[in-house]
């Protein structure tokens, strides 16, 4: 009797040994994709996150993160730490050390793209007379590119603030942003808003754009210097993340002026309910990820586009918020715990592929990832 309950206990062991070894085999074949960004704690950080969580549930994919601050040599550094564990492709939040990263990732055989801007495949240099010359890296198999904000045209943006400036009765606007040189469409937003304005109300007054580097400090110091500058300033349309830089420096030097905004944080309902804030909005960082990841599920799967060419910069949508009901809405739809609810869903991520697809398209992708609030909306409503 003894020897027989030995024998069970010997094969009970045995086939719980090849049930982990068999789960251990299974987690390992896994597709690994790490994913890069400044940190992993702002509404970016966590919106990424949680659909990356949504994709694991759905996919044979797992994702490792990996901080990686604002220099060149912490992303570097960032990116050999991912490669060294094994990584099959990597997700850069930006286009930091951009050819330096392709040429590691092609070494390594991992695919690499641009999740939270548009690349650029040219560069226009004087030693070249200014002709186009190819980006080294761009022809890489291996770089599946970028993403373009604000839907691809951020002019619509800047129009939408200023029928909100309008709507409101303001006459006299200030405008802050980063550098043009790290956000070019800080400048076309304002540029938009600017025109726009002009045309609803010939009366009103945007004041010059002025910018500064990604500091608080640098904020307050342009904050104060528009505030000695136009005493009379109404509004302030902030480009540099509004929320968490300009509103905090309006405050500090004590301004009643009502704040226009890009980006978002817990602080907008309030805001909004008190007619501190007129507008926000943020990127849809799903349909950022989305864009992404369809290319590189692509094309680990030898699969692409036959209607790409040589784009590679995908689409992502930017949703506005002008309301409580806008507000209501994003929350539903744009930034839900449940992401089967949100965005872009499993099924019309499977849809849009080659891989599970083959009449997707590299148009039907764009049209999936670029669009509005009110069609997500609408979409989940059918």
């Amino acid at each position: 009797m003894k020897k027989r309950i030995i024998g069970i206990m010997l094969i009970v062991a045995l086939v719980v040994s090849l049930a982990v070894t068999v789960a251990a085999c299974n987690n390992s074949d896994k597709t690994k994709i790490g994913v890069m960004l400044y940190n992993f704690t702002d509404i970016q950080g966590t919106e990424i996150k949680s659909y990356c969580d949504y994709l694991e549930q759905n996919f044979d994919v797992e994702f490792v993160y990996e901080a990686v601050g604002s220099n060149d040599e912490a992303h570097i550094s960032g990116l050999q730490n991912l490669l060294s564990q094994g990584c099959n492709a990597v997700i850069s939040g930006y286009d930091t050390a951009l050819s330096r990263s392709i040429a590691m990732c092609e070494d390594a055989g991992a695919y690499y793209a641009v999740l939270l801007g548009e690349v650029s495949k040219y560069e226009y240099l004087e030693e070249n007379g200014y002709q186009p010359t190819l980006v080294e890296g761009m022809d890489s198999k291996y770089f599946l590119g970028g993403v373009t904000q604000f839907g691809g045209d951020p002019e619509t943006v800047g129009t939408a603030y200023a029928e909100a400036a309008y709507d409101a009765g303001l006459k006299k606007i200030g405008a802050i942003s980063f550098p043009t040189f790290t956000f070019k469409d800080g400048e076309a937003i304002y540029n938009a808003f600017k025109t726009k304005l002009a045309e609803l109300d010939p009366t009103a007054e945007v004041y010059e754009l002025q910018t500064f580097m990604y500091t608080q400090e640098l904020c307050e110091a342009e904050v104060t210097k528009l505030l000695t500058n136009h005493p009379d300033v109404e509004a302030v349309l902030g480009l540099g993340s509004g929320l968490d830089y300009i509103y905090p420096a309006l405050q500090n030097n004590g301004s009643s002026a009502k704040l226009l905004a890009l980006g978002y944080n817990n602080t907008v309902e309030s805001l909004l309910s008190q007619g501190k804030l007129l507008t926000a909005g943020t990127n849809n960082y799903t349909q950022c990820m989305a864009s992404v990841f369809v290319r590189i599920w692509d094309a680990m799967n030898g699969k692409s586009f036959a209607d790409q060419g040589e784009e590679i910069n995908g689409i992502a949508g930017y949703p506005i918020i002008t309301s409580a009901e806008d507000l209501a809405d994003f929350k539903n739809y744009i930034i839900p715990s449940d992401k089967a609810k949100g965005s872009i869903t499993a099924e019309e991520l499977k849809n849009a592929m080659v891989t599970y697809n083959e009449n997707a398209t590299w148009a039907g992708l764009n049209e999936l990832t670029g669009r509005t609030l009110a069609e997500i909306k609408e979409a989940r409503a059918a």
